[in-house]
């Protein structure tokens, strides 16, 4: 698993941290992932950029889990659970 940590790109320019997540893959600029949000509903974001470090081989241990890649992500939409 590759761990990454999605930031989303809000209207204002600014961004909101969406938390770190583990992926299989990573996924690529156009790619769309989903996502829970505090109401509890799920959201589809796009993926926008992609930005990551290589890592030495063997792999140094770190001091605890950290991102190794940061994703940026546009909201597209919000399912709300009655609806579906």
């Amino acid at each position: 698993m590759i761990s990454g940590r999605v930031m989303e790109l809000k209207m204002d320019g600014t961004y909101h941290r969406r938390g770190d997540h583990q992926f299989v893959d990573l996924p690529r600029p156009g790619d769309r992932i989903v996502l829970g949000n505090d109401d509890g509903d799920l959201e589809t974001l796009r993926v926008v950029r992609l930005k990551h470090l290589p890592i030495a081989v063997p792999a140094p241990k770190f001091a605890g889990p950290q991102p190794l890649a940061m994703v940026y992500v546009e909201w597209q939409e919000e399912w709300n659970a009655e609806r579906v």
